[in-house]
């Protein structure tokens, strides 16, 4: 059987509330000259997951290994395509040409990745559109904005990246990456992270595009809330399995390694985050970055929290103590 275009691969657990618009918005594309498929990674979806994926025509494949990064990777290892659209389930491929746009960026040989410009919809929140323009604010502070914005990379006329590994942008493959089958993500599903994958493509020397006119929709966090949960969580992850910005510190330059570390004085108080969003919504002129304290504080809370959980599940106290 002739392979595909396109594979587009979607990890997902228990993703029912949002995956349907996520697929609506892929059948609804034009399809490639060869077609393209959906296939999606299941990390034992307990809800309706499975039941949407098959009706709008996904090929399901089991992630045992629960968690979206290595579900990626099982994803791509049983995508057929010649290329590889990540998504999340929170998602959506905006208009009718996405898949169109990103396909043509790989007419050029030498295109290892393209990445789509990241927007927000009328419906979101503050919180959502900061995370979708400028990433979170911790990133934010270690990476600078011109390596975490897509927006400002476009407006510098960024249309192809030519990154070194130590400054390499604060890009993932999750959120609509499209790449040459078997080029990232051939290793074990254990060790899969977006970031890195990104690195290893800047290590191949290959080009990595901007696709400014194709769009995707991002709904990350609908308030300070969810945020604030999806936030520790990760936080306590990272640092009880090493995962994360702390397996990707060894590639990243000193200046950004120290950061990391100056990013705790600097949100002790509101006074440093203030100053520092008033002025760059004045040098972006973009009103957004004035919650910029507000969601960097939020975000110092969650990050401590998630710390002070991942102490007590290593603590050798914690671990002995009896149940029941």
């Amino acid at each position: 059987m002739t392979s595909p275009t396109l594979s587009v691969v979607i990890p997902v657990l228990n993703g029912a509330r949002d995956l349907g618009a996520c697929l609506e918005s892929i059948t609804r594309q034009e399809a490639p000259p060869g077609g393209f498929e959906i296939v999606i990674a299941d990390g034992g979806s307990t809800d309706s997951t499975r039941a949407l994926a098959e009706a709008a025509g996904a090929r399901v494949v089991d992630n045992t290994f629960r968690k979206a990064e290595p579900g990626v990777a099982v994803g791509m290892q049983a995508a057929h395509g010649q290329l590889v659209t990540v998504m999340a389930a929170d998602n959506r491929m905006r208009g009718r040409d996405f898949v169109k746009r990103m396909v043509a960026a790989f007419e050029d040989p030498k295109v290892v990745a393209a990445f789509p410009r990241v927007v927000s919809t009328s419906e979101d929140g503050l919180v959502n559109r900061y995370f979708n323009r400028y990433s979170d604010p911790f990133n934010h502070f270690v990476y600078g904005s011109i390596n975490t914005s897509i927006d400002l990379m476009l407006r510098h006329g960024m249309r192809t990246l030519t990154p070194t590994v130590a400054n390499h942008p604060l890009m993932a493959i999750a959120q609509g990456c499209t790449v040459r089958g078997g080029s990232v993500y051939q290793g074990s599903p254990a060790e899969a992270d977006d970031v890195l994958a990104v690195i290893q493509l800047i290590e191949s020397g290959g080009k990595i595009v901007l696709v400014g006119e194709a769009e995707l929709e991002h709904h990350h966090a609908s308030g300070l809330g969810p945020m604030y949960r999806k936030y520790s969580r990760r936080t306590q992850e990272a640092l009880t399995s090493r995962q994360g910005f702390l397996r990707r510190e060894s590639s990243m330059a000193t200046a950004r390694r120290l950061k990391r570390w100056l990013w705790i004085p600097y949100s002790a108080t509101l006074v440093p985050a203030a100053v520092h969003g008033a002025y760059m919504a004045a040098r972006y002129r973009d009103p957004v970055l004035l919650y910029h304290p507000v969601v960097n504080s939020v975000l110092f809370v969650a990050v401590a929290r998630g710390a002070l959980a991942a102490k007590l599940t290593r603590s050798p106290a914690t671990a002995e103590r009896p149940t029941g």
